[in-house]
């Protein structure tokens, strides 16, 4: 039998010989970095369950408003069928609820974006759920920036003064017509339980408990989720950004410019993260995005020494020399070409750096340094550290989810670290 024609392109099966199949669990011949890690990463149980637990926290978060609310997410009384839970998402005070709200919002959009640009490509070229969550990522996040931005700008609907706990409660006990469906905890943060007297004991209604205001302990929890995300993230994305671009300065020059990056680098570790925050409090008052700030601006110099090391090592490669000798202009060469193959270790330092700032602004939070208007865990603490000897429910589960927390995000770090490192490869 004579060979298949070099020219023939009829895919496997229809007069050209099918290519061999890789067994099931093979690393593919074309297989990119971040999918060994990845690969290497899923083989770590305990790091894969912190990373799952981290995105259910993330979820709990995002999902909020629908979780822990005093608003019906549908009701039907005299004026007709209503959702008061949806039309509160329009009218939060703060800006990270806005934010959150925002994306809340989208995200449906996003969902059904994709769904529909993956059904209309051909089932031959349709890609794998990874590349289409990649594709659809950043129109998303562009849609949940500029929604937030318009809700924050918009003007805002009435505060709803209606008690709508209260007014099911009396519906119920006089047996008027009508039906309430409340989130699963159906309290919002700031919701002062007339009926309960703070603070309370764990109930049927409360389920961790009140505060000394009355107000429902897990709400305030589940709402607190958001700041410790976003002080998490917003301030080691600040950290970041500064540190790579310090860091890639410093490892890519050198000679002087290494120099003097370095002294600054030195008095920045030695300058105070505290002392500036406090500052910032009594010259601009009590606000969260302070903290971010003041943490993301003082904790970039570990990030900068990774990517001062990884920038070191690469500039004296093949293919560094090469962009080089194409005649690459220096920006391309630092942020095209060095910077993805040196942001391995600087990944590993953001989970932990994330683990440090919640533990941060927890630790503000109870000295009565943080947002007194915004939900927080280390708020809860600052409050159970007055009333400890009769309320030990808000020390004990405000502390251990700063605990879970700080731990599962170390663990996530840990084992993408591992993961990483070529030495431990099975």
């Amino acid at each position: 039998m004579s060979p298949p024609d070099a020219c023939d392109v009829s895919p496997p099966g229809r007069g050209a010989s099918a290519a061999p199949v890789a067994p099931a669990g093979a690393t593919p011949a074309a297989a990119t970095y971040w999918w060994i890690v990845w690969k290497q990463f899923r083989k770590r149980t305990t790091a894969v369950a912190a990373f799952v637990a981290v995105l259910l926290l993330f979820v709990l978060a995002w999902f909020a408003p629908l979780a822990a609310s005093d608003r019906p997410l549908v009701m039907k009384d005299a004026g007709g069928v209503s959702f008061p839970a949806l039309r509160s998402l329009f009218g939060e005070r703060y800006a990270i609820d806005r934010f959150f709200n925002g994306g809340l919002l989208v995200l449906p959009l996003a969902v059904a974006g994709a769904l529909v640009w993956r059904s209309r490509k051909p089932k031959a070229l349709r890609p794998d759920w990874l590349d289409t969550v990649a594709l659809a990522l950043p129109p998303f996040v562009l849609a949940w920036v500029v929604a937030g931005g318009l809700m924050m700008a918009a003007t805002r609907f009435v505060n709803d003064p209606r008690d709508y706990p209260a007014e099911a409660r009396r519906a119920e006990e006089a047996g008027a017509p009508g039906w309430y469906v409340f989130p699963p905890v159906h309290f919002g943060p700031h919701y002062q339980d007339r009926a309960a007297e703070g603070p309370g004991r764990p109930t049927a209604d409360h389920w961790l408990g009140t505060d000394s205001t009355s107000r429902d302990v897990l709400a305030f929890m589940i709402h607190g989720t958001r700041i410790a995300f976003s002080v998490g993230f917003v301030a080691v994305g600040i950290a970041t950004v500064i540190g790579v671009f310090v860091g890639g300065l410093m490892g890519y020059f050198g000679g002087w410019v290494d120099i003097a990056l370095s002294r600054l680098v030195e008095i920045m570790i030695c300058f105070p993260t505290l002392f500036l925050i406090i500052i910032l409090i009594v010259a601009f008052g009590q606000s969260i995005f302070l903290i971010m700030l003041a943490i993301g601006i003082t904790g970039w110099t570990g990030v900068a020494r990774l990517t001062r090391g990884e920038f070191l090592k690469l500039r004296r490669l093949d293919f560094v020399t090469g962009a080089q000798a194409l005649g690459a202009g220096r920006a391309r060469i630092m942020f095209h070409h060095m910077l993805p193959n040196s942001l391995g270790p600087v990944l590993v330092s953001v989970t932990f750096g994330v683990a440090g700032a919640i533990l941060s602004e927890a630790g503000l939070s109870f000295l009565g340094l943080g947002d007194v208007s915004l939900p927080s865990w280390g708020k809860v603490l600052h409050e159970g550290e007055q009333y400890y000897s009769r309320a030990w429910w808000l020390v004990f589960f405000p502390g251990l989810a700063v605990f879970v927390t700080v731990v599962l995000f170390n663990l996530v770090g840990e084992g993408l670290r591992d993961a990483m490192d070529p030495r431990l490869r099975e």
